[in-house]
């Protein structure tokens, strides 16, 4: 089961990263008549929030939330919630006295995620698209990079202390 949902999450993340340039070339409004889902949604996040919070506290429920990093968040919150660590290269050493974990963005993790996922056609059709709009490629982590992901992140003691985007 714990399989089963992390590869939902991976694949949640990989479809974001995705859709980047596809939500960026799209920036028109919907048209009027697509609102009627808005209250039944507005109620389903409304639920997700207040258990994120129930579990985590009021400051990374919301956080998380928002899809956003705190300092202080603990790799297990980050793994589990925001970003899965299957698509980062960790490095873990002790450091006078500290244990320190650097997770770096990873194009191979990516690349390798994306085939485990079924979702390396589409990235496959998004970069061809891409490419005829800008006429260059583009990378898998320039996309993640693009929707927010972090290219570094360092964990010192079990908490959050550095992010670079």
């Amino acid at each position: 089961m714990e399989k089963i949902m992390k590869t939902a999450k991976i694949t949640s993340v990989l479809i974001a990263i995705l859709l980047c340039c596809s939500s960026v070339l799209a920036a028109e409004k919907a048209p009027n008549g697509q609102n009627e889902n808005k209250s039944g949604e507005q109620k389903e996040q409304s639920a997700q929030k207040r258990k994120l919070i129930a579990k985590y506290g009021q400051k990374y429920g919301e956080a998380i939330f928002e899809r956003k990093l705190l300092l202080g968040m603990s790799p297990e919150i980050v793994n589990e919630e925001l970003y899965p660590k299957d698509m980062f290269d960790i490095r873990k050493k002790v450091s006078t006295g500290n244990d320190i974990e650097v997770w770096t963005l990873s194009e191979r993790k990516l690349s390798e995620t994306m085939f485990k996922t079924g979702n390396a056609g589409q990235l496959n059709e998004l970069n061809a698209i891409y490419g005829l709009l800008t006429g260059s490629s583009i990378r898998l982590t320039d996309l993640a990079k693009r929707m927010g992901v972090p290219s570094k992140m360092t964990f010192k003691n079990g908490h959050l202390v550095e992010v670079i985007y």
